[in-house]
């Protein structure tokens, strides 16, 4: 007979099909109750637990429908009262449960489990747990239906084999007369091997009689937790209340009676299961007594029950020895003893029980890939017990490859996979065997290894051709490049000019839109090149750009002269330095070539650096040049027309010096093996004019020698610094001599500084040491106590207070070293808040009317008031409150507090309804030590735009954090303050975890299952904190790809002036360090803001191949930026040195980035004049054409700055956040934009929408 279980209604649900061949099926899971009887007081909740036994079979899922009770008599209690209707209890033995439900009205419990995931259940144990009340008397029956099609089942691959269930019946409520069991005044005896006593028929437990004790009925009975119970004076304390169950009435044994207790043999048991043995009793001599029967010796977690505990001799018990699956295995001594009165005869088996064979194979869960390389991955898995490790892999699902065997059982798995393929996809399944030789292995996966980076540029396109020339267009041709390794290039970059175009001016060409999309290598493709001048001479090119931002060299240049109806052409000049048009770049004291043509001239004129009447056509040297020059031409046509052209000769900096510093020849610190021998300096200075040495030497030396040391007792240490036209350079030598006894070092600190320091009164500082060649320290001054050579100490100091700190060698005789700290206290800063009837101000009252001024100063001495025009004045107590009548006119109060440190005003005002109002709220200042100075008449108290697009997201085992911070010119730092319960609403209301100026942050401090709630606030200068933003997660919420995904979001936002990409290096940088690549790394920190210089070598356009200390501080604020290094030396922590980790987040910074665009719609413009801008503008930006844009909008009423840098005259070259805000008041007037962020909109960048409405479009 074969059984197919469905699921329906949320229940598995048994139909039978019988085979039509007579197949049939093997039943042997049971369901039974536990306890199966009992009797129960009126309201008494009592437990019955539903137990399964599959007896050995591997089982699916279990139903119960229904499991049958009397509802007159019982009602179940409800175990999830956050779920409608009424649940009984789960039990843990299958992974899910399907249906729960207790149908009150007919007094039937439908339940239903499955393991779900493929996996089974093998074993006995609770499958639920019922609590149900008694609210009536009778006898209470609980019944299984089965048999039927919708029943009970237990699921076995489709088939039932639930063999029997078994019901229960229970006595509840008055369903029966007293026990009459003893009478008040019989003596009794303990039949049970224990029974507890109690105070009370249920009350605490006074302690215990054993079997064999006796004593006299006093009270009772008591039906109380399901027993009748009597009071007992015993023989032997303590006395109380006890169960009837465990006691008989005492019969006193006859002279002569003996009895004797025998067994049926040894027994073996499996683990979990059961053994029986008969006990028989038989009488030796006498008249036959009732001997009680008890056991001993049983192993631990074994149960034990007689089918009868007592008897008279002539009868059997059956001893019944049950095991559970913690039972040890081994031979035990099982001893059973009959007790009748004071005579007791014993009888001996052994009990043998054995483990059940292990036939189950491990399970693999959490198998995955991790450290994918281009040749090589980790494959790791876990699994339920120790096991081997070996993993197939291949190209294919055939595999072809197996790793060696690992015969060490473990449960957490890991093997290396080397010598793999780049780009290439990896099948792999694990196989993992346990100890019994049972093997598993997994379902099959992939990897991909990552790709071999892409350095190569497309091809450089040679057949540019132009064609079809009008008098504003012409068509341009050309074939398709090729780009390996990936076949195609992404897309073009078409460019021209009016003047020869080349490599060295390509940036400053014009560039055109709407290129065609690349096609395959040798395609023809066209585009048409439209709004050209009449009459115009254009030098076009084109390079192509390949997926990872590879550049092609510059196409072939085209030149085309578009059609003409002057008669008389205009005038054209082009002037070049060394053949650089714009500019050109030469080293310092070195000249350069001008070279200029004319056509359509007939006179030429020089002004700026040079003058006079110059040739047609001509070339001139500048001379040796130490600054920045510009040359600008004039020339003439016959009717009076002129063209202009300039070039701009740049002189570089001066080279720094170099220096090479060696003693005995090397490079490193030396130690000479004794005392009285010397060394030997020597170094070489290049790009100097002298050397000064300090140190242990000292005096002027050349800019090249060597000089001895002499003898040497001690060591000693030589500094040499050198300086040029281009800065200085210092290098330090150490020459140590070898002693007996090193003389003990210390570095004594306060707060990580070496000291004096000043300090707020109350504040706790750190002292922290580290001494050498010392074995033993110990304090005196103001701090006491004996340390080792190393260690911290937290210390609260509320004067000023002197720290001594003396460090020795306890085994040697090398002396001691003794320091001090000097800590100076001051008083703490004042605060004070000022409020006009509760509230911050301004108010409006009616004339005459009166207000209440209250106050309160933190750390004050004391406070005065002033400025109040109704009379408030003087000196004033550190919180108060006055009222303050008879208002007639808009007044200002102000109350200024002070100590020692300094002093901190507030003010509040109070207008009169219908008058001039006084102001808009609260004001504050400060003087003195403790103040602030004073801005526009007091302190700044706006605070910063709140944080942007906050995101809060719950992964495994963390919680991460992001947003972007205000773009404020005081902004500081940010604070994200954690809560569990609510969204904190300020810095104090929950728990600080950063404080900082990144833009994420992953808490890892969290506990799975609860919500937590976060905000960022953004503080200024002045500490006034914005608004909090934020929003609330848990542990889980997202997957680790999902974050992942999030974030590439964030990274995907444009980055205005960025490469579009990231900059990659080969090789490590620091100091002195030259090469191509070092300009690129001075451009790429210019364009995205890292400035290297503001004038000069350096300077955005003006970038060397040198790596100096502009460079090194440029870098540092990079690093600082994206998290790599905030502090240390290039040589210690990298600090300033681009190496490994550096070059990642160089690689890293722009990658997923793009170019803030913005869509090319023209807008019409009001406003007088226009300003022609060519490029992307933000702030950081420098050049000519920031000035131009400075002096439009300053023309047109959105002016920069009123005084100083930016105001009209004064304009300047530089993009700062003034220009940025006039900007933006710009874009808002021309419905370009008025709200958002550089980043996410173009808000206050200069873009293609914003240059096409300052061109007036």
């Amino acid at each position: 007979m074969n059984t197919t279980i469905m699921r329906t209604g949320g229940l598995f649900l048994g139909v039978l099909v019988w085979a039509l061949l007579g197949a049939s099926f093997s039943y042997a899971a049971t369901l039974t109750l536990s306890p199966s009887s009992g009797t129960h007081a009126d309201g008494e909740i009592f437990s019955v637990d539903i137990l399964l036994d599959t007896q050995g079979q591997a089982v699916d899922a279990v139903d119960i429908d229904a499991l049958n009770y009397d509802t007159t008599l019982l009602s179940v209690v409800d175990e999830d009262s956050g779920t409608s209707g009424v649940q009984i209890s789960p039990g843990t033995l299958f992974g899910s449960t399907n249906f729960n439900v207790v149908n009150t009205s007919s007094g039937a419990i439908q339940f239903s489990q499955a393991t779900g995931s493929g996996t089974k259940f093998t074993g006995a144990g609770t499958l639920a747990t019922v609590q149900f009340q008694v609210i009536g008397d009778g006898n209470a029956s609980l019944s299984f239906t089965t048999g039927g099609t919708n029943n009970t089942n237990v699921a076995q691959d489709g088939n039932n084999v639930l063999t029997q269930a078994l019901g229960g019946t229970y006595t509840v409520g008055d369903a029966g007369s007293p026990s009459t069991k003893f009478t008040i005044g019989q003596e009794i005896e303990i039949t049970g091997s224990t029974v507890n006593v109690r105070s009370t028929p249920d009350g605490s437990v006074l302690g215990i009689q054993t079997n064999g004790n006796r004593g006299t009925v006093i009270g009772g009975p008591v039906f109380a937790s399901n027993f009748w119970r009597w009071e007992i004076d015993f023989d032997t304390a303590p006395d109380g209340w006890i169960a009837e169950d465990f006691a008989d009435v005492y019969s006193p044994p006859q002279a002569g009676f003996d009895f004797s207790v025998s067994d049926s043999g040894n027994r073996t048991v499996t683990q979990g299961g059961s053994a029986n043995n008969t006990i028989t009793v038989g009488l030796v001599s006498g008249t036959s007594q009732s001997v009680n029967l008890s056991v001993s010796g049983l192993p631990s977690n074994t149960n034990s029950s007689f089918s009868q505990s007592s008897c008279t001799p002539g009868c059997s018990s059956t001893l019944t020895l049950t095991t559970t699956g913690s039972t040890p295995t081994g031979v035990s001594t099982i001893t059973v003893t009959g007790t009748s009165g004071t005579t007791t005869r014993q009888t001996s088996f052994t009990l043998t029980v054995n483990a059940p064979a292990d036939t189950t194979p491990p399970v693999i869960s959490s198998v995955g890939a991790s450290g994918v390389t281009t040749n090589s991955a980790t494959i790791s898995w876990a699994t339920n017990e120790g096991a081997t490790s070996q993993v197939q892999y291949g190209p294919t699902t055939s595999y072809g490859n197996t790793t060696p065997l690992s015969s060490t059982l473990v449960t957490a798995h890991g093997v290396s996979l080397t010598g793999l393929s780049p780009n290439t996809t990896y099948n792999y399944r694990v196989l993992s065997a346990d100890g019994a030789g049972n093997s598993a292995q997994s379902l099959n996966r992939t990897f991909t290894t990552q790709s071999l980076p892409d350095t190569q540029a497309p091809v450089a396109i040679s057949n540019l051709s132009a064609s079809n020339i009008g008098m504003t267009s012409l068509n341009l041709s050309w074939s398709a490049p090729s780009d390996l390794p990936s076949g195609s290039a992404l897309s073009y970059d078409i460019r021209y000019r009016t003047s020869p175009l080349t490599e060295g001016n390509w940036g400053g060409a014009t560039i055109v839109s709407g290129e065609p999309s690349p096609g395959s290598p040798g395609t023809s493709e066209a585009y048409t090149l439209v709004g050209l001048q009449e009459g115009t001479t254009y030098y076009i090119g084109i390079k192509s750009i390949d997926s990872v931002g590879n550049i092609s060299l510059l196409s072939n240049i085209v030149t085309a002269t578009t059609d003409s109806v002057v008669v008389i052409p205009d005038p054209t000049v082009s002037i070049t330095a060394n053949g650089d048009n714009g500019s050109t770049q030469i080293s310092y004291n070195s000249s350069a070539t001008l070279s200029w043509t004319s056509t359509n001239a007939v006179t030429c004129t020089a002004s700026g650096a040079w003058s006079g009447v110059k040739s047609l056509v001509s070339t001139e040297g500048t001379g040796n040049l130490a600054s920045n020059q510009t040359y600008t031409i004039t020339c003439q046509n016959s009717e009076g027309t002129t063209a202009q052209d300039s070039v701009v000769v740049n002189v570089g900096a001066p080279p720094e010096p170099t220096l090479s510093f060696l003693v005995n020849g090397g490079t490193s610190n030396i130690t000479l093996p004794s005392p009285n021998s010397g060394a030997t300096l020597s170094w070489t200075a290049t790009d100097a004019t002298s050397c000064t040495a300090s140190g242990d030497w000292s005096g002027s030396k050349g800019t090249s020698g060597n000089e001895g040391t002499g003898s040497l007792t001690q060591g000693e240490s030589y500094t040499l610094a050198c300086t040029g036209p281009g800065g200085s350079i210092q290098e330090s030598r150490t020459v140590n001599v070898q002693l007996p006894d090193p003389i003990p070092t210390l570095d004594f600190l306060v707060n990580g500084e070496e000291g004096p320091i000043t300090v707020t009164e109350g504040d706790t500082i750190t002292l922290s040491w580290d001494a050498t060649n010392s074995t033993f320290c110990s304090a005196s001054g103001d701090w006491t106590g004996a340390f080792g050579d190393q260690g911290s100490r937290d210390v609260v100091v509320t004067e000023d207070s002197t720290f001594n700190l003396a460090c020795l060698h306890t085994t040697q005789t090398n002396g001691y070293v003794l320091e001090s700290i000097t800590v100076n206290t001051v008083p703490p800063q004042v605060s004070v808040s000022l409020q006009v009837n509760n509230e911050t101000g301004p108010i409006t009252i009616s004339s005459g009317g009166s207000v209440t001024l209250s106050w309160t100063a933190l750390n004050a001495d004391s406070c005065t008031a002033s400025n109040g025009s109704s009379g408030w004045s003087g000196t004033q107590s550190t919180t108060g409150t006055a009222t303050i009548s008879g208002i007639t006119q808009s007044s200002s109060y102000v109350i200024t507090c002070t100590n020692a440190a300094g002093s901190q005003s507030d003010s509040v005002s109070v207008n009169i309804a219908g008058s001039q109002q006084t102001g808009s709220g609260n004001t504050g200042g400060g003087s003195g030590s403790g103040g602030g100075g004073s801005f526009g008449g007091g302190v700044d108290t706006v605070p910063p735009q709140p944080p942007t697009n906050v995101r809060v997201l719950g992964g495994p085992d963390q919680i991460v954090i992001t947003w972007d911070n205000p773009n404020d010119s005081d902004f500081v730092r940010v604070i994200v303050v954690r809560k569990e319960d609510s969204a904190p609403t300020s810095v104090t209301d929950g728990t600080a975890i950063y404080e900082g100026t990144g833009e994420e942050f992953t808490d890892t401090n969290i506990i799975s299952g609860v919500d937590y709630f976060y905000s960022v606030f953004a503080f200024d200068t002045n500490v006034n904190f914005s608004i909090g933003q934020g929003g609330s997660s848990f542990a889980g919420a997202f997957t680790e790809d999902q974050i992942s995904d999030e974030l590439s979001q964030k990274e995907n936002q444009c980055i205005p002036g960025a490469h579009g990409g990231g900059l990659t290096l080969t090789r490590s940088m620091t100091i002195g360090t030259r090469g191509e690549d070092v300009r690129q790394l001075q451009q790429f920190l210019n364009a995205n803001g890292f400035i290297v210089s503001e004038t000069g070598g350096g300077s955005p356009g003006n970038e060397t191949t040198f790596f100096g200390r502009k460079s090194e501080a440029a870098v540092r604020a990079f690093q600082c930026a994206q998290g790599v290094v905030c502090s240390g030396t290039a040589t210690n922590g990298g600090y300033g040195r681009v190496g490994p980790r550096t070059r990642a987040a160089l690689s890293a910074f722009s990658g997923g980035g793009i170019t803030c665009e913005e869509p090319e719609t023209p807008i019409s413009a009001g406003g007088s004049g226009s300003v022609s801008i060519t490029r992307w503008l933000t702030i950081g930006t420098r050049g000519e054409d920031v000035q131009r844009l400075q002096v439009f909008l300053n023309a047109n009423g959105f002016t920069v700055s009123t005084s100083g840098g930016g105001s009209p005259g004064n304009e300047t070259t530089f993009f700062g956040s003034k220009t940025q805000a006039a900007v933006r008041l710009f874009q808002c007037s021309r419905g370009i934009v008025c709200s958002g962020s550089v980043t996410a909109n173009g808000y206050g960048a200069v873009g293609p929408r914003t240059r096409a409405a300052l061109r007036g479009e």
